[in-house]
């Protein structure tokens, strides 16, 4: 996987998850624009995709599993 296969990864199966976890107003902002400032994807593989946000929280999913998982909440 490349690190844009990624982000494509990202913004689509985790749309609803990220929409609430970031309280994006879709009527005023960009999704994809408010997702790319917030996070960062720190690493990843065939298998798992690790974000981290700007608070230091890892962001956590793996493609065998159907939920995103955050540490430390």
């Amino acid at each position: 996987m490349t690190y844009d296969l990624a982000w494509k990864v990202v913004l689509r199966e985790a749309r609803s998850f990220l929409i609430r976890y970031l309280k994006i107003n879709l009527e005023n902002e960009d999704y994809e624009t408010r997702v790319r400032e917030e996070l960062e994807i720190v690493e990843f593989d065939n298998d798992t995709i690790f974000l981290e946000d700007d608070y230091g929280r890892i962001i956590e999913h793996n493609y065998h599993a159907e939920d995103w998982q955050v540490d430390r909440m």
